[in-house]
């Protein structure tokens, strides 16, 4: 479709599209009595809610937009996540040693390429970078709490699976526990407020060239508590965090999937993805308040897919979108006179078809290049951030071990979230979302001027029947985000905008909440279907196949499964 997607105006004109391509009649009375469900990033679901909420109360019928529901696209989330994680745990591009616990610093003990946060390297490189971290510091923390010095002594020690669980929940306990972090902050809080006025002060009385030519200092941090220490046990946290929502999703299971979209509602209004987490208060207050048990049924059974009928093989919605639209431009892309518009509908949809075709043709001719990816040895880069972790002691608590003055401790986005949530600098978020809430339902219960028009003097009263008003009970308007949802389904597997282009699309684009993950999506290895396959510590990634295949799995492990 040759639309101009990035605007409020070419969502429309792609949902008309849709609908001319299906053949369904907006205008058919039949047409808007069938919800129809839009899957999407944050940014474009934010779009057509900003449609809705222009409409609600001014058209009738389809022009309303109150048939479509807005699912989000979990993918996009998980960006969002990877993205938060990366800007909050990064720490000082120079600060070295001195900053051991950052996920800088281990990136250059890995040796990879350097990273810049305001010129970030694809999805992959930034998500590869917090799971590697992640597995070194679990395996640094189980020698911690098991007393072993090496892995291959613990192996041969661990000698049953209640002893593994037990050590397990001993590093979550002491190596992810907050509430650690805020009592050893809380200890130097009252220093801190003590002092920031004098240094004011003292900056202000200092103060005779002109704020050009100052350069701002930073005052020495308060020698109490263990910085490093703080900063470790937060990010043990939030990537514990991230990895849960990628397990969850693998293994199709929506339950957990909606408990880390509550955490997210928190952290990412702690961590800046405020946009997001906006989005994360209309799901679950959806789920929880205003989808009927039927729709919230189909939501959960559809916001993710399985292409390839395996277990733990469950993908996002729209990971599989992004997965196609990488293979249309990137690899049966026209080069040349031949790069048109005409072409990419000519081979759209004949992409997944080319794929099987050359499969084939390859295996036939015996040409095949192989059906897997290379499982990335990650042997070497946990070694040496397990040696970094223990030679600096980055999960040993040292009082007084501070950052350099001008890099502030790692927030706990959690609880950050939560206040700026609650008690917002100016207004309430929270607030502000119910009120808006509150609006869309009474405007719901408008009767649109345009459906008085046959009652206007000279048109035909027989015609049509009077309109009739019917009172709905709605749901409470107040979005609690701690209420359980009973009976949460686990997936059926047994084992910046363009300009407007009229003074409507401003309107539009005015009352849009907007925002796009800055990562990347540049190489395949962004969009793979197996991104959580390729790590040699899975303990099923001995079937994990490219996402271009349909490999099966042995006999003995296709028995009680099935597709999604």
């Amino acid at each position: 479709m040759e639309i101009d997607e990035n605007s409020t105006k070419g969502n429309i004109e792609v949902i008309e599209a849709i609908n001319s391509e299906l053949h369904l009649d907006p205008n058919d009375p039949n047409y808007a009595k069938y919800v129809k469900i839009i899957a999407g990033d944050q940014l474009t679901i934010a779009r057509q809610r900003s449609i809705l909420q222009v409409r609600l109360g001014h058209e009738s019928g389809a022009q309303a937009w109150k048939h479509f529901v807005l699912m989000p696209g979990l993918f996009h989330v998980k960006i969002a996540d990877c993205h938060g994680v990366l800007n909050t745990h990064f720490g000082k591009p120079n600060a070295g040693r001195r900053s051991p616990g950052s996920l800088g610093f281990h990136n250059t003990v890995m040796d990879r390429l350097p990273i810049t946060l305001t010129s970030l390297p694809p999805f992959r490189t930034c998500r590869d970078l917090i799971m590697v971290s992640l597995y070194a510091r679990v395996l640094h923390c189980l020698l911690l709490v098991s007393g072993k010095k090496t892995l291959e002594e613990y192996a041969d020690t661990c000698d049953s699976w209640d002893s593994l669980v037990n050590h397990a929940e001993q590093i979550y306990e002491k190596y992810a526990n907050a509430q650690l972090v805020q009592d050893l902050r809380d200890r130097r809080a009252p220093e801190e407020r003590r002092r920031d006025p004098e240094l004011a002060a003292q900056a202000k009385g200092k103060k005779k060239a002109s704020d050009a030519t100052l350069k701002k200092e930073h005052p020495p941090h308060v020698k109490i508590g263990d910085m490093v220490f703080e900063n470790a046990l937060l990010f043990m946290r939030d990537a514990l965090l991230t990895r849960e929502f990628s397990d969850a999703i693998k293994r199709g299971d929506s339950g957990r999937i909606v408990l880390v979209l509550k955490q997210f509602a928190f952290a990412f209004r702690g961590n800046g993805r405020t946009k997001y987490a906006h989005e994360m208060l209309h799901v679950l207050h959806n789920l929880v308040n205003v989808w009927s048990d039927e729709l919230r049924h189909v939501i959960l059974h559809n916001w993710l897919l399985n292409p390839t009928g395996k277990l733990n093989a469950f993908v996002e919605v729209d990971l599989v979108q992004e997965h196609l639209n990488l293979w249309i431009k990137k690899i049966y892309k026209a080069d040349g006179d031949a790069h048109s518009w005409d072409w990419l509908a000519l081979v759209s949809p004949c992409v997944d078809v080319l794929r099987r075709l050359a499969t084939q043709f390859n295996e036939d001719l015996g040409a095949r290049q192989g059906n897997k990816h290379t499982i990335p040895d990650l042997s070497k880069d946990i070694e040496s951030l397990m040696a970094s972790l223990r030679e600096h002691e980055v999960y040993v608590l040292k009082e007084g071990r501070v950052l350099d003055n001008d890099e502030m401790p790692a927030p706990d986005v959690l609880s950050a979230g939560a206040a700026a949530l609650t008690h917002g600098a100016v207004t309430n978020p929270l607030q502000d979302f119910n009120q808006q809430f509150d609006e869309l339902r009474r405007r719901r219960d408008l009767l649109p001027v345009s459906s008085l028009l046959q009652y206007l003097p000279g048109a035909s009263h027989s015609e049509l029947p009077a309109p009739a008003v019917e009172v709905i009970s709605r749901p409470a308007a107040s979005a609690e985000l701690f209420d359980t949802i009973s009976d949460v389904p686990m997936h059926n597997l047994d084992n910046d905008p363009t300009p407007p282009a009229s003074d409507d699309e401003e309107l539009y684009e005015d009352l849009a909440v907007v925002e796009s993950p800055t990562l990347t999506r540049l190489e395949i290895t962004d969009v793979d279907l197996d991104m959580d396959d390729d790590w040699a510590l899975d303990a099923d990634s001995e079937y994990a196949s490219d996402s271009d295949d349909d490999e099966e799995l042995p006999d003995e492990e296709q028995d009680g499964s099935e597709s999604d």
